[in-house]
């Protein structure tokens, strides 16, 4: 059986598993094209194989693939975290829930398309080369928005924080 009539039959399994992984339909869909990409790469593996075994390779393969993004974007996140202003200075439970908010206030007050750039690089890891084929713009005018998102996030998180401490001043005085 060829390769892709494997993946015909067995695509909505593979979308249903990786839905279950991701919870997003649209994250399932990428990880099921990047397992079908892999096969593809690795097509003299399969001449051989039943294809219960193929579609049990692409199980695992999809499994790997969400571990991997899984990891990155944790890696991201952490640099996220780090690159944008000093909130995490903030050790308590308190402090963290409250950066958690101030985080989620500034993307929120970001435009869409600030928001979309800093997510895609930021928490999901995506290159400005990745991103500008996803949003099919240049790589150089990633770089540029990317650039001036970072700066109006920063900013308005500086805003929070410059209020937050003025607050605590104000309590301080009572």
């Amino acid at each position: 059986m060829l390769l892709f009539q494997i993946y015909s039959a067995f695509q909505n399994d593979f979308l249903r598993f990786a839905k279950s992984l991701t919870h997003d339909s649209y994250m399932a869909e990428d990880l099921v094209q990047k397992s079908y990409l892999k096969a593809l790469d690795a097509l003299e593996l399969f001449e051989h194989l039943h294809p219960q075994q193929v579609k049990g390779w692409f199980f695992t393969t999809i499994k790997r693939l969400f571990i991997d993004d899984w990891r990155q974007v944790n890696l991201h996140r952490e640099k996220l975290e780090q690159h944008f202003v000093g909130l995490s200075e903030m050790q308590s439970y308190e402090g963290a829930w409250l950066e958690t908010l101030c985080v989620r206030q500034a993307l929120g007050a970001l435009t869409p398309n600030e928001r979309e750039l800093i997510l895609l690089r930021y928490e999901m890891g995506y290159s400005s080369g990745e991103i500008g084929e996803r949003l099919q713009i240049p790589a150089s005018t990633v770089r540029n928005q990317l650039a001036s998102a970072k700066k109006q996030f920063n900013q308005i998180l500086m805003t929070m924080q410059d209020y937050l401490e003025k607050d605590e001043d104000d309590n301080d005085q009572l």
